[in-house]
């Protein structure tokens, strides 16, 4: 099985992030984690042209995960809240994955296929009693 790494990855803009990367072949890596820089999402694989160790530059997404992303602002209270993680449990038992970003933005990953409201999930975290 391929080894994940962090390679520091620099856009054709000149930003750059470091992101988690397993190797795919060649010049193509799978996203262990989105990008918060470009339209590249958890499960893409994507081509990044090495320019040094651990470092590259962002060349395009190759093929798509075949998830749907979807994203949404959380509260802090609510990211650190034991009532989310029946939730985030629920998401990984469908087949997806989720991630979170600047301590707010909840990432969910989920197959195509998959039927799921996240607004009326999170609303109802939202009313349930401490």
């Amino acid at each position: 099985m391929n080894e994940k790494l962090e390679l520091k990855v620099t856009y054709p803009n000149g930003d750059s992030e470091g992101l988690l990367v397993t190797r795919v072949e060649g010049n193509l890596f799978r996203l262990e984690e989105s990008s918060l820089l470009e339209d590249a999402f958890y499960g893409d694989i994507v081509e990044i042209l090495l320019t040094g160790d651990n470092a590259g530059t962002f060349q395009k997404v190759a093929s798509r995960s075949g998830l749907k992303v979807l994203q949404r602002v959380i509260s802090k209270e609510i990211q650190n809240s034991r009532k989310l993680q029946p939730l985030l449990d629920h998401i990984r038992q469908l087949g997806g994955n989720w991630e979170t970003a600047f301590g707010g933005i909840l990432f969910v990953h989920l197959p195509d296929s998959v039927d799921f409201n996240l607004d009326e999930e999170l609303k109802a975290i939202h009313s349930q009693p401490e």
